[in-house]
Formats: C-alpha cells, structure tokens, sequence
C-alpha cells in the first residue's frame, strides 16, 4: 500500500476575538469515504461527507502554539481529515489566565462549528486536545456539547483539582471546580453512568507510561468513570509525553486516531429508532461540591457590609477582599458598567504611577495593579459563561459551606437575571430592607460627602435637604431602582424560590435574634453578634422634619407594600413614622402565610405601586 502524501503548509485563518486557526485540508484522495460513515445510498451517489477534527495544543497554558501539533495533524489530514489546530492565549506571551484560555477554547469551538457545518450538513466535529489542549477540549465538550461526535485525548490533563495537574497557569486550590474528572465522576455511585456527556460521547485516549509530566495514572483513572466499550485507551508503555507528535509513535497514534473517527462517526449517523434514548441533561453546577453561593442584596445603605464581615468571620463562609463585585449588574445594567469604568480608570492611574528602574515602591503599585487586574478579569468573559467570576470568587477557597457575593446593587436585577443566577449553582439571597425614608436620607448624605467633603456642618445639611428636594420633584421616589423594594421583591418571588431568599430588616439587624436567624437559613454555626461594629456609618447630619415630610409622601407606597407583605414583622419604627406622618395608622396583623403569599403579594405590590391601593 503506498503511503499517502503528507499535506502541504496549511491555511491560516482568523476567527474574531484576535483568535487564528491553522487549517489542515484534507488530502481529497484520502478523504473519510460516505460508506465508512454509514451514509448509504447507491454506489458512488454519495459525495464525500467532511470530517473536522479541532485540536488544541499543550504547553501547559504557559507557552505554545499551533504549529506545535503540525507534524501529527499533517499525518491526520493525509488520512482524510480536515484539521483545525486552534490558537489560545498562553501566559508568557499574552499574560493569560485560564479563564481567557477557556474562552479562547469556547470561541474556536463555535466558530468550527460553523465552519463543519458550512462544508456539509452532515459534517461530523470531533474535539482533539494534547496534555493541556486535552483540558481545554474537555472543558469546552463539558460546558456544551452540541454537535461533537467525539473526543480525542493525547496524554491529556484531565484533574485540576488536589493531587492533580497544577503549574503556574493551574491552581489546584482554585481551579479544583473546573477538574474534568471531577465533573464527570459527580453523581457516580455503582453501576450509574455519572455526568450526561459519559453516555452521550465516545473518548479515545493515548498515553505514555513514562510520562512525567501528566502521569499514565491518571488517565488511567480518568478512563475508568466512562461505561463499558465508551473510552478506549492505548497505552505505549516506553513513551514519554508528546509522543504522538514523533517518530516511531506518531503514524500509528493517527492510524487509531483515524480509526477510531470511522468507526465513532458511522455510530452517531445510526438510525434515529436504533439509539438508545440519551438521559435528560441534568443541570450542572459551576461551584465545589457541597457549596452554596449567597447573595447579599440588601438595599443601599442597609447594613449589608456589616453583615459581611459578620459572615467573613465565621469558618462556614468563604468571601474576597472585595465586597461588592458588581459582576450581574455591571453585565446587565447599562447604568452599572461605570463600576467597570471606575476600575479600569483606577488601573490607569496606577500604571502612571510606576517608574522606571528599581524602584522599591514599584511593588506595592505592580500589587494594586494585580488585584485591579483580577477584580476587572471576572468581566473579560461572554455573556452566559460565568465561569471567570466564579474563579474568582473561590480564590483562597477552602471547602467552606458558603461562598459569598454581597453586592447591594444586584437588587435593580430583573427576574430573569436573578433567574440566571440561581442556575449557577445551589443558591441563596438575604435581602436588607431599611425604614424607606431613613435609607434614602443616609444616601443622600454619602453622595454629598463624596462629591463634597469639606463642606462644614451647616452648610452640609442644607445641601443634603436640597438634594432631597431635587429628587422628590425630578423622579417617582418609590420607583427608584435602589429604594424600590416592592420591586426587587416582586422579581424574587418570580424568578427564586421562596425558601431560598431571606429577608432581614434592617432595625432588626444587630440582633443575636437576628443573626441566628441568619445562620439558620444558611445552615452555618451560630455566629456572636458585634453590634457595636459598624461599617460605613458616614457623616452624621440630622433630617429636617420639612424634608422628612417630603421623603415620606414620595415612599410612602413602599411602607405600605411592606405591611401588606409583612405584617407585624414591620419594625415599630416604620410604623411610627407612618403613624406620625400620615395621621392614621397601619394594623398590625400577622404576616400571611398561605401557599400562594408569593403571588398574591407580588399582585398586591404592583397595585400598590400603581396607586390602585394603600
């Protein structure tokens, strides 16, 4: 049999996002014939059905390229394949995290996809990735595997997690959610086929058992999770890594590889009534096992960051330097992207402050830069994979209970957003509401703190009662994003279950009463309460009782949504001033508790906040 011709230099091509692909075409003489793919038909009335095969590079996401898999995707393509070796940002050149290596994966997957499916309809896509390239297919396989026929793994990283694959690009103690082996032994006790994926796709591994940099054992052990007859895997016991790409391993790994793409393709184009029906996706968490994630949404200005560092204390609870990440806001609300702004600006001026040469004070400005860099990171992302905000958030993870993401804003989100974000994994929501007109007031005085911050008492107070007057003749004050807590509810209750979300008020909230409750719903230990600790009191300036009046008849719907909704759970304070105020005063019943509160509240805020009731 006469060898086959080894292709020419392949095409480069650019795929968006400062991404390139090089494309090794399919020698045409040797293309993957229809028969062997099950296509049918007369003989000869079948044009030849395109196989792609997109392949990633190792390099330990610290250095590589594409041209590193020439030799092997050359051997491939001459077998009758199109080849599609994938760029990724590395570390040494791009300064690259995982995180922008997994979006680089996810967009050349995309993008292939399209590519085979403009070839042919019928096109068959199968995912190829050596050592770290093998994370980067199994990653982007496990988030979405449409239209991938099968895996192909060369002595592949496939365990992120302790014990696993860990260099300066791979942190064990924060990548551990991302382990691929971990992902996919989830759920698997006995006989059951664990994750989805395992009894959806076909995985072909080769290995070398002198491999020192990802020993044979793990594939072995990664092998293992798949059924019976679903992972096949070659062993070259004298081989060391990279073995694939060379002389004397390198034809014969093609030939199986090759093999294994015929005999896996002609098994995905079985007839519709001869497969076995695949198992319900089973929705996939991107936290640790066992964790829960809380959101701290409590209204601006209502406690929430004393109630962060409550929880920042107990051993139960994982959180991050910085409170509030404004992730969910800043990616839905178009008025919330100047926290980015804000940060990227603040990174700026950071780098203007370096100097040139050895500078001792250079470390602590190349520190801030760091920090300003990994806070910006969780919004180099797409919309939809959270992966980077989840990463980082579990900096510094250490298997506790509950990780947490108080950030006040998140409480202008929209259903669907809460909605998304309790898909994320198991979680939580503590809501914060404070008297209406005593948190607006408290806004009032940091907002003219900030832009005014030597203003001397006097003249403080009066601007701050001018403020106040600006905002009751410019806007609907109880429709105010941040003051409509009517609103948040009302999204919670369509979008969260109820026994997930846990409100708090405010006065009440420097209670060990309170923050037992607290515990309770979080199912953490009982925490000691500091209520002498606050946190971001600001100046202190006394209201007006013509402002005070002027706050109230703007709210004033807010109050009355809160003791229809709560009932005697209304702090006495709120119910004094409505009192003091309005001349009348509110019953104070028992907060309903029927199944359907949730809907009937919600029905009842709308009205209030439409003035169809008080």
């Amino acid at each position: 049999m006469t060898k086959p011709a080894i292709s020419a230099a392949p095409e480069t091509i650019d795929i968006g996002q400062g991404l390139q692909v090089s494309l090794f075409a399919a020698e045409s003489a040797a293309r993957v014939p229809p028969e062997s793919l099950g296509a049918g038909g007369p003989e000869g009335g079948e044009k030849d059905r395109p196989v792609a095969i997109l392949a990633w590079h190792g390099g330990g996401g610290v250095d590589g390229a594409p041209d590193m898999l020439a030799p092997f995707c050359r051997q491939l393509s001459a077998g009758g394949a199109d080849v599609i070796a994938a760029g990724y940002r590395t570390l040494n050149r791009d300064g690259a995290t995982l995180e922008q290596m997994r979006a680089d994966a996810a967009h050349a997957l995309s993008w292939a996809r399209n590519w085979a499916g403009g070839q042919q309809p019928e096109a068959r896509l199968f995912l190829l990735g050596a050592s770290f390239g093998g994370l980067l297919a199994l990653d982007a396989a496990l988030e979405d595997d449409t239209g991938i026929a099968g895996l192909i793994l060369l002595n592949p990283v496939t365990d992120t997690g302790p014990g696993g694959f860990a260099n300066r690009v791979v942190d064990p103690a924060v990548h551990a959610a991302l382990s691929p082996r971990a992902l996919l032994a989830d759920g698997k006790t006995g006989d059951e086929s664990g994750h989805p994926l395992l009894s959806r796709l076909r995985c072909f591994i080769a290995h070398g058992g002198q491999d020192e940099v990802v020993p044979i054992a793990a594939a072995r052990e990664f092998a293992a999770l798949w059924p019976a007859g679903r992972c096949v895997i070659k062993e070259y016991p004298n081989a060391g890594h990279g073995f694939f790409n060379r002389p004397p391993h390198d034809e014969n790994v093609a030939r199986l590889v090759l093999a294994f793409i015929r005999e896996e393709a002609s098994a995905v184009t079985t007839p519709a009534a001869e497969k076995s029906p695949k198992k319900p996706r089973k929705p996939s968490s991107l936290l640790p096992a066992g964790a829960t994630l809380v959101f701290g949404i409590g209204a601006q200005k209502a406690g929430t960051s004393w109630l962060f560092e409550q929880l920042r204390a107990s051993p139960d609870c994982h959180t991050v330097p910085t409170k509030e990440l404004h992730y969910f806001d800043a990616l839905h609300i178009k008025g919330e992207q100047s926290h980015i702004n804000d940060r990227l600006a603040h990174l700026r001026r950071v780098v203007d402050t370096l100097t040139p040469g050895a500078d001792p004070a250079n470390r602590g400005r190349l520190r801030t830069i760091q920090v300003l860099a990994e806070r910006l990171s969780i919004h180099a992302t797409t919309p939809g994979d959270h992966r980077a905000y989840i990463n980082h958030l579990l900096t510094g993870y250490a298997g506790q209970k509950i990780i947490c993401d108080f950030t006040p804003s998140y409480s202008v989100l929209p259903p669907e957003v809460f909605a998304e974000m309790a898909e994320i994994g198991p979680a939580r929501f503590i809501f914060i509401l404070r008297d209406p007109v005593d948190r607006i007031w408290s806004q009032i005085r940091m907002s003219i703190s900030a832009a005014q911050p030597k203003l001397a008492d006097a003249a403080f107070e009066t601007a701050c009662a001018a403020r106040a007057a600006e905002m009751h003749a410019g806007r609907d004050l109880a429709r105010i994003p941040r003051a409509n807590y009517a609103g948040t509810l009302e999204a919670l209750d369509q979008s969260v279950p109820s026994g997930s979300v846990h409100t708090v008020f405010y006065e009440d909230l420097f209670t060990q009463a309170s923050m037992d409750e607290v515990c309770a719903f979080l199912d953490i230990a009982p925490l000691p309460v500091e209520a002498d600790k606050r946190v971001g009191l600001g100046r202190v300036s006394s209201l007006p009782p013509e402002t005070e009046a002027l706050l109230f008849a703007g709210l004033r719907p807010q109050y009355e949504a809160a003791f229809e909704r709560f009932g005697a759970a209304v702090p006495s304070a709120w119910h004094s001033r409505y009192a003091a105020l309005c001349g009348e005063t509110v019953p104070v019943v028992a907060p309903p508790t029927a199944p359907d509160l949730p809907r009937r509240a919600a029905s009842r805020l709308v009205d209030l906040l439409k003035g169809r009731g008080k």
